[in-house]
C-alpha cells in the first residue's frame, strides 16, 4: 500500500507545476507516514473498481450512521469510544482491501478526525504512531470532532457516489472540501484555551488543508497554486521569526482568515482583494493597556448551574447541575464599551450613543470579528467570550441565591439597570455595586452574548466538567438581562437566545481573556 501522508516541511510539494519550499527542516519534522493515507485518486476506474468502491461506501454511511444512532443517551466516554471504533473501522477496511483502495472525501473526514484526536493509528488499527493533537484534550472537544465529521463525511456520500460513477475521483470538489473543513476547525479552536494547543491545531489543520487542496483539478489551478505559496510564506515567517506562542497562534488565526476569504472567492470565480503590503502575515500591533479596563481573576472551582425547582419564575431550561471549572480566568469588570469598540472597529452601531455606555446591536457575529482584530494585535493575551458555565460561575460569585447579593429583588436597583430604575435606556458601565468577585452589570444594562449554541435541553446532558455548550445550533445564548426587561429576567440563571446575526439595543458583551502559555 503506498503512503504519503504529507508533512509541512519534511517533504517538498509539488502542486500545478510549482515546487513548494518546505517549512521545517527534517530535524524539527519528522515524517509520519500515515497508514489510511493512500493517495490513489485515480482518474480511470475499472467496473469491479467501481463496484467494490461503491460497496465500501455504502456500507461505511451505514456504519457511520450506525454509529449516531448508538451512541444517543450514552455518557461520554462511551460516545468517545462508539466514534473512535467506527471511524477505524471504515478506515481499516478500505486499506485492508486492494480492490476498494480509493481515497474518497469521506475517508478524508475520518482520517484527518483521527489525526486532531486519538491520533494517526497503526496499520493494525491496535496502537498510534502519532499522537493526535488534542489526543490527552477535553473528551467533549473530541467528540464534538468526531462528531462533526462524521457528519461532514455523510454530507460529502452523493459527491463520491457521483465520482465513483462517472469512474475519475479526482473530479471530486476537494477544493470546496477543504475549505469547508477549515470552517469547523475554526469553530473548534474556540474550545481550546493552551496557546501550545491552539499553536499545534492550527498547524494540523493547515496541513490537513495542504494535503487535500493539491488534488483539485476543477478550478483554477493558478490560483489555488498561488494561494498556496501564501500560506507557505506566511508559515515560514511565523516559524522563523522570534515571536510568542501567543502571537503565532495569532498570525496563524489571521492566515485561517484571510484562506477563506481567498477561498470563497477562487470558488464564485472572482477577484482576490488586494491585501496590504501583499502579505497573507497579519502585522503584530500592540492594545493600549487602559483600552479594556480592568479585568478580575475568576478562580477555578464548582458551583451548581441552573436554579433550583423552588426558585421563582424560573424557566424549564435551568435544570439544575453542578459544574466544575478547572482552569482560572480573567474577565472584564464591565461590559464592552462603545470606547473600547470604536478602538477596534472604526464604527459605533449602538443606538444609545456615549464614549462609556456599553455597545449595543452589535451581533454575535460582529463581536467574533471585534474578538479577531483584538487577538491580531498580540498584546500575550487570548480574548474571547466567556463560555455559559463561566458566566454564571462568575455571575454567581460564589453565591446559590437568585441573585448575586441574595433573594431579595427590592434591593435590584442597587446592583443593575432594569425596567425599574432604566428610564428605558442602557447606563454607564460600572455605577452599580459590583458583585463579589468585583464584576459590575452582570445583572441588567444589556445582555451579555456568550460562547455557547443555545439547547434548551443542554443542562439534562451537559458535560460537568468545563462544559462549552452543544456543539451546533441554530441560535446563540445570552445571559444576564438588560434595561428593558423586569427582575425576573435578571436572575444569575436566566437564560436567553438570539439567532447569530441578530443585532439589538438590549445586547452587547463582556470578554474573558488567559494568559499566553
Amino acid at each position: 500500500m503506498k503512503k504519503i501522508f504529507l508533512m509541512i516541511g519534511s517533504v517538498t510539494l509539488l502542486l500545478m507545476g510549482m515546487n513548494i519550499s518546505p517549512l521545517f527542516s527534517q530535524e524539527e519534522a519528522p515524517p509520519v507516514s500515515n497508514p489510511y493515507h493512500e493517495g490513489t485518486e485515480r482518474t480511470q476506474l475499472t467496473q469491479e473498481e467501481k463496484d467494490n468502491l461503491l460497496q465500501y461506501l455504502t456500507s461505511s454511511k451505514s456504519t457511520l450512521e450506525r454509529a449516531k444512532k448508538k451512541a444517543k443517551d450514552k455518557s461520554l466516554e462511551e460516545v468517545y469510544e462508539i466514534y473512535v471504533s467506527s471511524i477505524k473501522d471504515v478506515v481499516l477496511r478500505s486499506s485492508q482491501s486492494e480492490k476498494s483502495r480509493g481515497e474518497l472525501l469521506l475517508r478524508y473526514a475520518l482520517n484527518q478526525a483521527l489525526e486532531l484526536t486519538v491520533g494517526i493509528p497503526t496499520p493494525d488499527g491496535k496502537g498510534v504512531e502519532k499522537e493526535g493533537v488534542l489526543a490527552h484534550g477535553p473528551i467533549d472537544l473530541n467528540i464534538a470532532i468526531l462528531e462533526n465529521s462524521i457528519d461532514f463525511a455523510l454530507s460529502y456520500y452523493p459527491k463520491d457516489k457521483e465520482a465513483i460513477d462517472q469512474g475519475n475521483l479526482l473530479n471530486l470538489p476537494f477544493f470546496e472540501f477543504s475549505q469547508k473543513r477549515l470552517l469547523l476547525a475554526r469553530e473548534w479552536l474556540t474550545g481550546i484555551h493552551s496557546w501550545k494547543s491552539q499553536f499545534e491545531f492550527e498547524v494540523a489543520t493547515l496541513e490537513q488543508w495542504f494535503l487535500t487542496v493539491k488534488q483539485e483539478q476543477n478550478l483554477e489551478k493558478e490560483r489555488i497554486a498561488s494561494l498556496i505559496l501564501d500560506v507557505d510564506e506566511a508559515l515560514t515567517k511565523v516559524k522563523s521569526q522570534t515571536y510568542t506562542v501567543g502571537q503565532k497562534v495569532r498570525f496563524l488565526r489571521g492566515v485561517i482568515r484571510q484562506v477563506l476569504e481567498d477561498g470563497k472567492a477562487i470558488m464564485l470565480s472572482l477577484p482576490i482583494a488586494s491585501r496590504a503590503g501583499g502579505s497573507l502575515v497579519p502585522s503584530v500591533d500592540v492594545i493600549p493597556s487602559d483600552l479594556l479596563g480592568d479585568f478580575a481573576q475568576i478562580p477555578a472551582g464548582s458551583f451548581m448551574m441552573g436554579s433550583p425547582e423552588t426558585e421563582a419564575n424560573r424557566s424549564s431550561d435551568e435544570t439544575q447541575h453542578q459544574v466544575t471549572l478547572t482552569q482560572d480566568f480573567q474577565m472584564m469588570k464591565t461590559e464592552v464599551t462603545q470606547k473600547m469598540w470604536v478602538s477596534i472597529m472604526s464604527s459605533n452601531p449602538s443606538y444609545f450613543k456615549g464614549d462609556n455606555l456599553p455597545v449595543e446591536k452589535v451581533s454575535w457575529n460582529d463581536v467574533q470579528a471585534f474578538i479577531q482584530k483584538l487577538n491580531q494585535k498580540n498584546d500575550g493575551y487570548t480574548y474571547r467570550l466567556p463560555t455559559e458555565a463561566q458566566w454564571e460561575y462568575a455571575a454567581r460569585a460564589g453565591t446559590s441565591t437568585t441573585y448575586s447579593f441574595g433573594d431579595n429583588a427590592a434591593v435590584l436597583g442597587d446592583y443593575g439597570w432594569f425596567s425599574g430604575n432604566s428610564g428605558n435606556k442602557t447606563h454607564e458601565v460600572g455605577q452599580k455595586n459590583p458583585n463579589a468577585f468585583g464584576l459590575y452589570d452582570m445583572h441588567g444594562n444589556v445582555w451579555e452574548w456568550v460562547q455557547d449554541w443555545y439547547d434548551i435541553s443542554y443542562y439534562s446532558s451537559s458535560n460537568v466538567t468545563d462544559p462549552i455548550g452543544p456543539t451546533s445550533g441554530s441560535d446563540r445564548v445570552v445571559r444576564g438581562g438588560s434595561w428593558i426587561n423586569r427582575a425576573k429576567s435578571l436572575r444569575s440563571a436566566i437564560r436567553y437566545n438570539y439567532g447569530p446575526d441578530d443585532r439589538y439595543s438590549n445586547v452587547g458583551f463582556r470578554l474573558v481573556r488567559t494568559k499566553s502559555h
